[in-house]
């Protein structure tokens, strides 16, 4: 984990949820599972999506500077390069490049070590490498899977990624206050949260493990939310389950959940 994130808090975040995920069916997350969350969040997830912002979203908002900014950090994604040396590579003399070199160094996208700059972002650097090809990696198919699904999954996520959305979410079921939307009616709750707890007798998954809820809402009513941000169907399985996790956190909290809702961008299907 730490090789891969250098100990980056939201990669971690991210790498974590997505390799318990993975782990779903097993006691523990090995290096598999890490690898494969990693993987999958680089070339169509959360972290494809934070580095495009960083180097193609922000960046080019600098318009023309921005887009030599960006030439520069393509050229160290294949390793650390002095100020001489990048200057061949690029093509400019070693005056030209100060300006941006400060820049980048300034938003705390470079540093600079023995007269070497180099990227700060090791997760920034593997992305840059895999998407304009700078080099072959060990996980040669994560540029196949970029090719496959960059576009698209970019598209079809835009700001309601990953944790991001869970939390959008949870702050829209806070604000419910007793109106109806068409037939439904939403009650104002006390207490809007997210859990997490240990299920030591394998109640929901046959095994010991823990379960996750994306938000427990208590008040004069209590409901238990489960989100979907991905394009997945809700399914029957998705159902029986979390109908578990509503028997398991009736007893755990010794509380009655009224209700359980599902939000999918998918509907679903019996």
């Amino acid at each position: 984990m730490f090789s891969l994130s250098k100990g980056h808090p939201f990669y971690t975040v991210i790498l974590t949820k997505t390799a318990s995920g993975n782990a779903s069916d097993f006691n523990i997350i090995s290096k598999q599972h890490v690898e494969e969350a990693f993987i999958s969040e680089l070339s169509a997830g959360a972290l494809d999506i934070h580095c495009n912002y960083l180097f193609e979203a922000s960046l080019s908002r600098l318009k023309g500077r921005g887009t030599f900014m960006m030439e520069i950090l393509r050229e160290l994604s294949s390793g650390r390069a002095t100020l001489t040396e990048l200057s061949k590579r690029l093509g400019r003399q070693t005056g030209y490049l100060s300006t941006p070199l400060r820049n980048l160094y300034n938003i705390d996208l470079i540093d600079k070590e023995k007269k070497a700059y180099y990227i700060t972002d090791s997760v920034l650097t593997f992305w840059l490498k895999n998407i304009y090809g700078n080099e072959e990696t060990n996980l040669q198919h994560v540029k196949e899977r970029i090719q496959e699904n960059y576009k698209e999954y970019f598209a079809s996520l835009s700001s309601e990624a990953g944790i991001f959305f869970e939390s959008y979410l949870r702050e829209m079921i806070s604000r419910f206050g007793g109106q109806y939307y068409q037939d439904i009616y939403l009650p104002k709750f006390d207490d809007v949260n997210g859990i997490n707890m240990l299920d030591k007798n394998g109640d929901v998954f046959g095994r010991p493990s823990n379960i996750e809820v994306d938000a427990l809402c208590r008040g004069t009513e209590n409901w238990l939310f489960e989100f979907k941000y991905r394009k997945k169907s809700v399914g029957k399985k998705d159902i029986e389950l979390l109908k578990k996790k509503r028997n398991f956190v009736e007893n755990k909290h010794e509380i009655k959940i009224h209700k359980i809702v599902f939000i999918a961008k998918s509907r679903y299907y019996a």
